[in-house]
């Protein structure tokens, strides 16, 4: 040991002599030394050598220790897996969500764009029945129109003809009298009136 040389004679570089571990390989060296290194030490020199106890390798309480912390491990391992396959799920879900959420969004968007369209398109029609109601209306009106002015007219001309036509007999009357008066002479007597052809007239006064 003062000679640096490993107590396994090299096979293993890595063994160096550990009174603990030494100690801890032997229920009787526990029960007489306890964890006095130097008790341990000065064993191993005066008898521990010379009886080829070993001072490497693992102890029941390494291997204890070991298996607890492969147990650790794997348990940790499986926490850590469950973990991230409960959180794949939960992201899985929340995506899954979100597209259901967005489908229904552009659903109801969709409809509601379909009953703005279906409410303007409604307008519209409203709004040209609407137009073209005012538009026959007012060709009834103007047709109504032009009919009491076309009325008008005609009575006023039928009117005017009845005016001329009392006119023309009023003049041919009055021409008839006058034609009588140029072909007839009357005489005038105190008592009687006379009347004789104009052309015998002169005859009275020859």
């Amino acid at each position: 040991m003062s000679e640096g040389r490993t107590p396994c004679g090299n096979i293993n570089p890595t063994c160096h002599f550990d009174p603990t571990k030494y100690g801890s390989f032997y229920p009787d060296l526990q029960n007489a030394f306890g964890n006095d290194k130097n008790a341990l030490t000065n064993h191993y020199k005066n008898y521990g050598i010379n009886e080829n106890r070993r001072i490497c390798g693992i102890t029941d309480a390494d291997k204890a220790a070991a298996e607890k912390a492969a147990a650790d491990k794997a348990a940790a391992d499986k926490a850590a897996a469950d973990k991230a396959a409960a959180d794949k799920a939960a992201a899985d879900k929340a995506a899954a969500d979100k597209a259901a959420a967005d489908k229904q969004l552009a659903i109801n968007n969709a409809i509601t764009t379909q009953k703005t369209i279906d409410a303007s398109n409604q307008q519209v029609a409203i709004n040209n029945a609407v137009t073209a109601q005012q538009a026959i209306d007012a060709s009834n009106q103007a047709i109504a129109i032009a009919n009491a002015v076309t009325s008008q007219k005609a009575i006023e001309a039928t009117t005017q003809a009845q005016a001329v036509a009392k006119a023309v007999a009023l003049a041919q009357q009055q021409q008839q009298l006058t034609d009588a008066l140029q072909n007839q002479q009357t005489i005038v007597k105190p008592s009687t009136i006379y009347t004789i052809p104009f052309s015998e007239s002169f005859s009275l006064y020859k």
